[in-house]
Parts: structure tokens; C-alpha cells; sequence
């Protein structure tokens, strides 16, 4: 007896190799995407949450920025608030009004319609002006410092 020339069979072969390196790549891939997702969730793997309002205003000096983090984000007794405690993680104030770094961006748009005509949000970062009394030019700049990557053409 002679040994069979198609070990498998006739029209039955075994999987080419490509299809199995794509079946192992496409396992691969939706492995590292859901590893990313779930270390992207845990916070300890972000990067500090007021780098974003800490780069802004490291190249505003001449406004003297002012770390006001307990002042600003910890509002104990808040009439205006209504069961909204303002998920604040990081406050700045300035000589143009006062920055403040929220968690979230719905509870930024929410703290800034609070603020109305004295109030602008980029992203989850609020500029407060309401305690302010300023000229246009300054008003102007706090409001191009909130938006420095903005491209408004």
C-alpha cells in the first residue's frame, strides 16, 4: 500500500498559513484595544488631571496666576448649585477672571450657562469672569487664552 498523496484528502486541505496569521492579527488587535480601554478607565494610568489649565496658564504670567484649587472647586454651601456639587478638580484665578478644570465636560457646559454672559467653556475648562471688572482688551485676552488652540478662521 502506498502512502496517500493528499494526506487530507482530495478537496480538503488544511488552512493556508495567511489565514491564520490574520485570525491570530485580528485576535491580537482586539486584545491591545480592550486592554487600552480598560487601563484608559482606571485613573491612576492618566495623566494629572489639570495638566491641561496648568500648560494654559504656565505661559500667561503677566495675569499672575494664583493655584486656587480649595477656594474655587469646594463650594460648601452653594445657592446657585441646586444639588449640583461642581465636580471641580482644579481652580486658577488670574487678574482676567478665574479658570476652573471640571471632570467632565457636561458639568463644565453646565457650570458655564450657570455663569451666562460671564462665563466661556472650552472642553471641560470654564473661564469664570463674574468677579471681574474688565476692559475689553482683557476680556478679549482671558477669552484667547481659554481658546490658545482654537483656529478661529
Amino acid at each position: 500500500m502506498h502512502p496517500d498523496p493528499e494526506p487530507y484528502g482530495g478537496y480538503h486541505t488544511r488552512p493556508s498559513s495567511a489565514s491564520t496569521k490574520i485570525v491570530i492579527g485580528v485576535a491580537a488587535a482586539a486584545g491591545i484595544v480592550i486592554a487600552w480601554w480598560i487601563i484608559s478607565g482606571i485613573d491612576s494610568f492618566r495623566p494629572y488631571p489639570g495638566t491641561k489649565l496648568r500648560n494654559l496658564l504656565a505661559n500667561a504670567p503677566e495675569v499672575h496666576p494664583i493655584v486656587a484649587t480649595d477656594e474655587l472647586c469646594n463650594v460648601p454651601d452653594c445657592d446657585p448649585c441646586h444639588g449640583h456639587k461642581p465636580d471641580c478638580i482644579e481652580g486658577w484665578r488670574t487678574d482676567v477672571g478665574s479658570y476652573l478644570q471640571f471632570r467632565s465636560t457636561g458639568s463644565a457646559e453646565y457650570w458655564a450657562t450657570v455663569l451666562g454672559d460671564d462665563g466661556r467653556r472650552d472642553g471641560n475648562v470654564v473661564l469664570d469672569m463674574h468677579a471681574t471688572n474688565l476692559t475689553f482688551d482683557q476680556r478679549r485676552y482671558a477669552i484667547d487664552m481659554l481658546f490658545t488652540s482654537r483656529d478661529w478662521s
